[in-house]
């Protein structure tokens, strides 16, 4: 990873990734998809998502006991089309340092996103 300077955008960026996911009105079908799974979205941090025009949503969550599942949502069909824990964070390409700082971070962040 990079700087202190990189670590504290990244943990930001995790803090408005996870607040987006459990406030925005537009994730509905998606926070609904992770609790469908035993995730509800006040227990997990964001660690990362984009989301592209034909509404597939890929990304990674954190749980509060540093468990990272990747995950691909089509919003269309309301479904997972892959869902599954990463054993290796090594094998992630997408949001590697967000997932990272989401990892080392995560009991400052939960306080954060609980505030």
């Amino acid at each position: 990873m990079g700087s202190k300077q990189d670590e504290k955008l990244f943990q930001k960026d995790v803090v408005e990734f996870t607040r987006d996911l459990r406030d925005n009105k537009l994730l509905g079908p998606l926070r609904s998809a992770f609790k469908d799974k035993g995730f509800p979205a006040d227990e997990v941090l964001c660690a990362g998502y984009l989301e592209n025009e034909e509404g597939v949503a890929v990304g990674a969550i954190v749980t509060e006991s540093g468990v990272v599942h990747k995950f691909e949502h089509h919003a269309g069909e309301n479904k997972f089309q892959r869902f599954s824990r990463v054993r290796d964070l090594s094998t992630i390409d997408t949001y590697i340092d967000a997932i990272h700082v989401a990892v080392e971070f995560r009991e400052e962040l939960f306080s954060q996103v609980r505030n």
